[in-house]
């Protein structure tokens, strides 16, 4: 049997990017970019670009934030809870040996390769919606 350390990691892993599309019509589209080079994992920043080329980087972190403090409550129920699994992951081989009912030789060994992953912890998470407060300021 075959450990491998559990792996945490976001569901994107490469590069992508999304376009926000302008509610206005006026076409200023902002693109979020997330994975934009080797120094950045798990999707830990985002970078805006905003329609002038200009570019922001934003934490993850301050990024759920804002979405949280501009929620209602439902909204806020939704997004706040967060399911972390860690998952072990088996892989063995086992070897049968035919009989007479299998379609190949009597006597005659096969291996079969067995990929289980199994949950080893189960962690719910849920939002504090005061993180990141301190960066907004009453107009």
């Amino acid at each position: 049997m075959k450990y491998q350390k559990p792996k945490q990691s976001t569901i994107i892993d490469e590069p992508r990017k999304l376009v926000i599309p302008d509610e206005s019509g006026r076409g200023n589209h902002i693109v979020m970019v997330i994975n934009w080079n080797d120094k950045i994992k798990d999707c830990e920043y985002l970078k805006l670009v905003m329609p002038d080329r200009s570019e922001c980087i934003v934490h993850k972190e301050k990024f759920r934030s804002i979405l949280f403090l501009i929620a209602n409550q439902e909204q806020r129920e939704k997004m706040g809870r967060m399911r972390i699994t860690t998952v072990r992951t088996i892989k063995q081989n086992y070897e049968f040996q035919a009989n007479k009912d299998f379609n190949i030789r009597a006597g005659e060994k096969f291996t079969v390769p067995i990929e289980i992953q199994v949950p080893v912890a189960i962690q719910d998470e849920f939002l504090d919606p005061n993180v990141g407060r301190e960066g907004f300021k009453r107009m």
